[in-house]
């Protein structure tokens, strides 16, 4: 479970593998594409031109081929980073979700500084409140049902239709 400290640091980059390194292969394969038909064109116009370039125009062409490799790791890491973000935060309201199908609504998803999908946070945290109120007037209605039943004040086939009630609101507050 997270904790709901919002300063914690997360240490693991890759929260969503799939989602983040996609990102990344955009990337690199686009830059990689983007050498490969520069070398493509230079090996062209050498082949079947006879173009033979200067040492300052292979120079150039060399600085902006390293140019566009660094430039697609840089975005692929860029990505990853801002991706960590959705990710994270994503990750963090599925265990928080999954936390309250066990029944515990007694808390509320924090999510860090610089966080995405504060708005989904804060849609959880108004279902959790609700949920915890729902669960307490169920409570409520049970102690009263119990109370009349435990009363003897009601002809039998009253009684039944109360204990019929009682169980499946017994039931429904086992769920949760």
């Amino acid at each position: 479970m997270p904790s709901d400290n919002t300063n914690e640091r997360r240490r693991i980059i890759l929260v969503d593998r799939r989602y983040q390194l996609r990102d990344l292969g955009m990337w690199t394969i686009t830059a990689l594409t983007f050498i490969l038909v520069s070398v493509f064109f230079y090996f062209f116009l050498q082949r079947f031109y006879n173009y033979q370039p200067d040492k300052n125009v292979i120079k150039l062409m060399v600085g902006t081929l390293i140019f566009i490799l660094l430039f697609a790791i840089l975005m692929g890491l860029n990505s990853i980073l801002r991706g960590h973000r959705v990710a994270g935060a994503a990750y963090r309201i599925e265990t928080c979700v999954k936390r309250a199908l066990g029944g515990d609504y007694q808390f509320s998803v924090t999510l860090r500084e610089g966080d995405y999908l504060v708005n989904v946070a804060r849609v959880v945290n108004q279902l959790l409140v609700d949920l915890l109120e729902r669960r307490h007037h169920s409570e409520e209605a049970r102690a009263v049902l119990e109370e009349l039943l435990a009363s003897g004040k009601l002809p039998p086939a009253e009684s039944e239709k109360v204990k019929a009630v009682l169980e499946r609101l017994n039931s429904a507050l086992q769920k949760t």
